[in-house]
């Protein structure tokens, strides 16, 4: 009898704690396994480096509205652990064709490339309308596990700035996602008889803001697009109408191929509601994992204690980057604050700030590279200001805050 006790007493003891542990274990590794490995910061594991390349000149830069935006995307690159290259940085004229000669200049420069290897990865983004929000070991690893891909753009919703009834536009590849096991994520867009509804519309056109590739790729692909541009073939005025031609047709040697599942690159326009802030586990910092857990040093971890970052409501991904093309500029602002590095909580805050103030960029010039502090390039940004009124130290010296 006094043995049937004890055993129910054991029994209504362990149970409990049993389904409360599995119920931490389950809410704490909620995401999909290969989610949380695609973005932890986990060391590179034979990943190629990856060279961020800005096309942006002074003037712009250091303009009253320019330098605000321009600066919020080098805080987004600079505090993720990447050093931006600027190019094009003495040039007067901002259109669109001095992008593409100015990265194939560089890419042809033994004196700019030096200390490349061929099968580093060159990232070019736009400067002014860019939000990067994983790191380069994130942005390597997606690429690659691409496979055979010689240079990859952005995928967008809109055809522009070609005939969007013309052969480019109508003839572009279809997503991978109109068939197969993700049919269901969006409406399919060849029916005439349904009415346009652009956030169920399949992502299949190229965006120029975004492109990656290998060194040798990429070389090749903008000596190939600038001799294309310079063409009387080409009777458009920018790049992304050339891009265009150059993924509905491939008539250069170099293969294009767009991120048509947005792992890389998230352009905006026609598709900013499918996105989701969430917490997310993904570490700042992989030494302050520790610092994750609630004061009682539980397993169990809030969510809205992660870091805030955007995803896909639809794939489920959380882009590298997230292009504000088109018509959406206001949703740079609207929308600062809420990933980690842009937010002002002070759990944060330490990592943001160390990182900007060691921060730099390089700055291409005939000789090489020029180095130039962030808080130089960018005086008067917010972060400089910053004083934590929960700042405390850890009886070590070293400042460390307190969350909210």
């Amino acid at each position: 009898m006094l043995m049937s006790l004890r055993a129910n007493i054991y029994t209504a003891l362990i149970v409990p704690a049993v389904l409360i542990v599995l119920l931490l274990v389950w809410h704490n590794d909620s995401y999909d396994p290969k989610t949380l490995l695609s973005l932890g910061n986990h060391p590179s594991g034979g990943v190629p480096n990856v060279h961020l390349f800005f096309p942006v000149d002074k003037r712009s830069a250091e303009s009253e509205d320019g330098s605000v935006v321009f600066c919020k995307t080098i805080q987004g690159a600079v505090v993720n652990g990447w050093t931006p290259i600027l190019f094009n940085w003495e040039v007067e004229s901002e259109h669109q064709m001095r992008k593409v000669q100015g990265l194939r200049d560089l890419l042809d420069s033994p004196v700019h490339t030096a200390g490349f290897e061929e099968d580093d990865l060159i990232l070019m983004m736009d400067a002014f309308d860019v939000f990067i929000q994983l790191s380069p070991e994130v942005a390597a690893r997606r690429f690659t596990e691409y496979g055979d891909v010689d240079v990859m753009a952005a995928a967008e919703k809109n055809c522009y700035p070609n005939d969007p009834n013309g052969h480019i536009c109508q003839d572009a590849p279809w997503s991978p996602l109109h068939n197969g096991p993700n049919a269901n994520l969006y409406r399919p867009n060849d029916d005439p008889n349904r009415p346009y509804d652009q956030e169920e519309t399949l992502p299949r056109h190229v965006n120029s803001g975004t492109v990656i590739g290998k060194l040798s790729k990429m070389r090749t692909f903008y000596n190939e697009l600038w001799d294309f541009m310079l063409s009387d073939t080409y009777e458009g005025w920018d790049d992304q109408g050339a891009f265009g031609i150059f993924l509905t047709d491939q008539p250069v040697k170099t293969r294009l191929s767009v991120d048509y599942h947005s792992r890389l690159f998230w352009p905006g326009f026609q598709d900013f509601q499918n996105i989701r802030f969430m917490g997310t586990h993904y570490p700042p910092d992989p030494s302050t994992a520790a610092s994750y857990s609630d004061p009682e040093a539980s397993d169990y971890i809030p969510w809205d204690l992660y870091p805030m970052l955007a995803h896909h409501r639809k794939t489920g991904e959380v882009p590298v980057a997230l292009h504000f093309n088109g018509p959406i500029k206001e949703l740079i602002n609207e929308w600062w604050g809420q990933l980690w590095w842009s937010s002002q909580r002070d759990r944060f805050l330490p990592i943001i700030h160390q990182r900007m103030s060691q921060g730099k960029v390089l700055i291409a010039i005939p000789e090489g590279y020029r180095e130039m502090p962030v808080q130089e390039l960018c005086p008067h940004m917010d972060i400089w200001q910053w004083q934590s009124s929960h700042q405390t130290t850890d009886g070590r010296g070293s400042s460390v805050a307190q969350d909210e």
